[in-house]
């Protein structure tokens, strides 16, 4: 992936970097997060916990950054989708800084 489509996917709208989320997830069959002693998650304006996922690698590896800096991107097998629990939300493309 180059640095060109990253930046140019950075700057789309929540709802098309979401389409772009599915899409390229489903051609790559594969998805990323950042780990470090656990998955980095974040939370939604209830207070109810994310799972973070990204479409490919340097989108993870972008957003490694501030309370995520200690974490690695890592893929994600299909088999991972909420880690057993029902209190547990997915959420594609958070946070893209550009």
């Amino acid at each position: 992936m180059n640095s060109k489509e990253v930046e140019a996917v950075l700057t789309l709208q929540a709802f098309k970097r979401y389409e772009y989320f599915i899409k390229k997830s489903v051609d790559y069959e594969e998805v990323w997060g950042l780990y470090h002693d656990g998955w980095a998650m974040s939370k939604d304006d209830n207070g109810c916990p994310l799972v973070n996922f990204w479409p490919k690698k340097e989108f993870a590896q972008k957003c490694a950054v501030e309370e995520w800096k200690e974490y690695h991107a890592k893929k994600i097998g299909s088999s991972l989708i909420c880690m057993g629990s029902r209190e547990c939300y997915t959420h594609p493309c958070p946070r893209m800084i550009g």
